[in-house]
């Protein structure tokens, strides 16, 4: 009787607060939901580090093996309009719902030090001002439409990641 009653309660307290119970919480078992946030997959180069064109090829490289859109954020840490995309547009409900799933592979590229390989990428993507977001299909090809200069809203943004994950050979 006394194991009916034990587990009528916790089937109880289960219940009360949606997927995740608080009970559940409460007692260390389960974690309380979280809401989904921005995921910045790779940044290069990493603090205190110079950037390699080998590790960045190879990121490319994984994100075409799985058939990902790329999503490549330039920015520097004296850049105004890079922060208003990292405050503003990057953490808004649409943006984050056009990069879940795996759908996107983000990459945060810091051009604050100038640096001979750093300058040969900002070339290679012909980034002439920051901040400059740059899509890379899902096929592996560098997209020049869409493109991001400067700040864009979340709306437009989410328009833009749509349009470089839907190409021709995607549809969506």
């Amino acid at each position: 009787m006394a194991l009916v009653v034990a587990a009528l309660v916790l089937r109880g307290g289960a219940l009360d607060a949606g997927p995740v119970g608080t009970l559940w919480v409460s007692l260390g078992l389960a974690e309380p939901p979280r809401a989904p946030s921005w995921q910045w997959h790779h940044v290069m180069p990493a603090k205190q580090a110079t950037f390699s064109p080998e590790a960045f090829d190879q990121v490319l490289a994984q994100a075409k093996a799985e058939g990902r859109p790329v999503l490549i954020d330039f920015f520097a840490d004296w850049c105004a309009a890079c922060k208003e995309l990292d405050r503003d547009t990057y953490p808004a409900q649409q943006v984050i719902s056009e990069s879940d799933e795996g759908r996107f592979l983000n990459i945060k590229i810091d051009a604050t030090n100038s640096e001979d390989s750093l300058d040969a990428l900002l070339e290679r993507f012909d980034v002439e001002g920051l901040p400059t977001v740059a899509f890379i299909s899902p096929e592996g090809k560098v997209l020049t439409q869409p493109r991001v200069t400067g700040f864009l809203a979340p709306s437009p943004f989410a328009t833009e990641m749509k349009k470089a994950r839907c190409t021709d050979a995607n549809a969506c």
